[in-house]
């Protein structure tokens, strides 16, 4: 229920014209001659809903793009450090327990 009361004026406007947009369609599938008006009203709902839903999807978009940047970009790299600070400690507790110098 909270996509048909959305908080801004645009969206609003959008779902008011969709849902007008849709009493067209079944006007006009019920013989009323509307069928312009009807494509119409549809094309300018598609325009105000691509731009009502644009920013809330990029949004979305952003955040997934960024957790798969550090899971791809950031924890490889953490775990070769990683790896190479244990390697380095193991190093140097096995020359401490031998005595090389």
């Amino acid at each position: 229920m909270r996509i048909l009361r959305p908080p801004s004026k645009w969206g609003r406007v959008t779902v008011w014209l969709g849902i007008l947009c849709l009493l067209l369609w079944i006007a006009t599938l019920l013989g009323a001659g509307l069928a312009g008006w009807a494509v119409f009203t549809t094309l300018v709902f598609a325009v105000l809903l691509c731009k009502w839903a644009y920013r809330p999807m990029l949004w979305r978009l952003r955040n997934r793009l960024i957790v798969t940047y550090l899971f791809i970009g950031v924890m490889p790299i953490l775990l070769l450090l990683l790896m190479g600070g244990l390697a380095g400690y193991l190093f140097t507790q096995l020359a401490y327990t031998f005595h090389w110098e």
